[in-house]
């Protein structure tokens, strides 16, 4: 069931990565190589998003906090950093989500909030 959502950030990550949101694709990247998803993309550019993650110390301490979270806390981490992305463009109308985003994903516990991670 989670292959898909992966598929999608992994890509994410490249494309972050190449528009310059170093900081969110590091977070990303952590996780994904920490838990060993990947695939959905060429090696090539997940091998060129690793190098310019880890290229100083900042960014390695990113890795290791996309790397300590679990995959609800990483879901919840790139649809706030997509919601950011989205409230920069004035002529963007607000993220529509459907229902099923606004609950968790595993058990239906309601815990998804919307607020924009601070320590980036």
């Amino acid at each position: 069931m989670w292959m898909y959502p992966f598929s999608t950030l992994e890509r994410l990550t490249i494309h972050w990565i190449d528009s310059g949101n170093i900081e969110a694709a590091s977070v990303l990247l952590g996780y994904l190589d920490a838990h060993g998803w990947g695939a959905s993309v060429d090696e090539s550019d997940r091998a060129r998003a690793r190098s310019v993650a880890a290229a100083d110390a900042d960014r390695n301490a990113l890795l290791r906090r996309g790397a300590a979270m679990d995959r609800n806390q990483l879901v919840e981490f790139a649809l706030d950093e997509l919601e950011a992305a989205a409230s920069l463009k004035a002529d963007s109308p607000p993220v529509q989500r459907p229902e099923a985003w606004a609950i968790g994903w595993v058990g239906g516990s309601s815990h998804r909030t919307s607020r924009r991670h601070s320590s980036l």
